[in-house]
């Protein structure tokens, strides 16, 4: 599946637990720290994430992340993962 939705956290943020909570066993949802998961950190980077928690799209095989803004508009970047 090249397609996942991804769900952005940072330790200590109770509206990210909250959102964990919510979607916990649902396979079509992977949730990412952004202390922890390199992906996660180079996503929020490079659409410029500045709250969580945060759903984004990824696609694995074009590493392209879209999230929707504020207004509704969805945002999307490549996502040039750092080793």
């Amino acid at each position: 599946m090249s397609k996942q939705y991804i769900l952005i956290v940072a330790e200590g943020c109770h509206g990210c637990a909250e959102a964990k909570a919510k979607v916990k066993g649902n396979p079509n949802i992977r949730v990412a720290d952004i202390q922890e998961d390199d992906l996660a950190a180079d996503i929020v980077k490079s659409l410029g994430i500045t709250a969580v928690p945060t759903v984004v799209e990824w696609d694995e095989n074009s590493r392209k992340a879209c999230v929707l803004d504020k207004d509704f508009n969805r945002r999307c970047a490549m996502v040039d993962v750092e080793a």
